[in-house]
């Protein structure tokens, strides 16, 4: 396989590695599952994904399948995608305070107003009864952000690209003989 940027042959490791991001795009980003598939044992794909996905290799080729530019334009779609919804008001309530309700809640924009005309008895003085169309209702269409979606397609995308911070771990080593603990313990000191 023939690296696309640098157009020369590609070593073992990085055409694995390249096998589990292609793997990974394809399961809804599985990183050891794709491990896995890739020819990975289980318990090196579940001991060892993280540190592959913070590898200058995944990095680089990751660069390649989401490069920085296109997730920057993605997330410019997502902060502003949203949802189309219409909700119900009275016949009494004006275009403004319509605008003004739907406008409260932040990410919603009014697109329009329909009015819901319909026919209604009325009474007269000398108790006949005469038909009049009326505004029975009235229906905001607005557009609303769809926070939960842009959430978790930025997560994905941050995820996949290896960019959250790696979980810290602090491993510490002490050594010392059995003379050292024998005179800790006559110490007292443990």
């Amino acid at each position: 396989m023939i690296n696309r940027r640098l157009k020369k042959p590609e070593t073992g490791l990085r055409i694995r590695v390249r096998q589990v991001i292609e793997k990974t795009l394809a399961n809804a980003g599985n990183v050891e599952k794709a491990m896995i598939e890739a020819g990975y044992s289980k318990r090196t794909a579940r001991g060892s994904q993280a540190r592959l996905v913070r590898s200058k290799t995944w990095s680089e080729l990751m660069e390649e399948y989401l490069p920085e530019k296109s997730l920057a334009k993605k997330h410019k779609q997502l902060i502003e995608a949203g949802t189309h919804e219409r909700r119900i008001f009275g016949s009494e309530m004006t275009d403004a305070e319509i605008k003004t309700v739907i406008e409260a809640v932040p990410g919603c924009k009014l697109l329009a107003i329909e009015n819901v005309r319909g026919k209604v008895k009325a009474n007269t003085d000398d108790d006949e009864t005469e038909v009049e169309e009326t505004i029975l209702r009235r229906i905001a269409y607005f557009k609303a952000s769809d926070n939960r979606t842009q959430l978790d397609a930025l997560d994905k995308s941050y995820r996949l690209r290896g960019n959250y911070a790696a979980e810290k771990h602090a491993n510490l080593t002490v050594n010392f003989s059995l003379a050292d603990l024998r005179k800790l313990r006559e110490s007292g000191e443990i």
